[in-house]
């Protein structure tokens, strides 16, 4: 006999199996980090950028040389960035992106990501940026 308490126990665990944290699908994306030359770790040639573990920029989290100019990554999601990180040409970094590269999951600033002045648009806005079709990270996110 199935007793009011367990149907309402066995219903709150579909109804959290149903919103279990999955890996957004996302995108892909091809890293553009032109205005980063001449900065550290980046030549005319070739231009390597570091990712990280978590979304800061601790040392412990660092993973240098992950983001390499031309290479397609993931792009799932995006959360708003807590710090200011500045590149070269001026921009000021807006969110923090998870990525897949290479099999790995990171994070990476938007500047990081893209040489364009579009980081600051909005997913739902039309055309071929870095926050298009992506949606803010869910909590279960790792490295969130």
């Amino acid at each position: 006999m199935v007793t009011p308490a367990l149907a309402l126990t066995a219903l709150g665990l579909a109804a959290m199996t149903g919103c279990s944290a999955q890996l957004p699908e996302g995108k892909p994306w091809t890293v553009e980090a032109s205005a980063w030359d001449g900065a550290p770790g980046c030549t005319a040639s070739a231009c390597a950028l570091d990712a990280y573990a978590t979304r800061d920029f601790a040392v412990a989290s660092l993973l240098p040389d992950v983001l390499v100019e031309g290479r397609q990554v993931q792009a799932h999601c995006f959360v708003p960035m807590p710090s200011t990180v500045r590149d070269p040409s001026g921009r000021d970094a807006y969110r923090w992106y998870l990525l897949t590269v290479d099999g790995t999951l990171v994070w990476a600033p938007d500047v990081s990501l893209t040489a364009e002045a579009d980081v600051r648009r909005d997913p739902d806005q039309p055309g071929d940026h870095l926050a298009a079709g992506l949606a803010v990270c869910h909590s279960g996110v790792p490295g969130r």
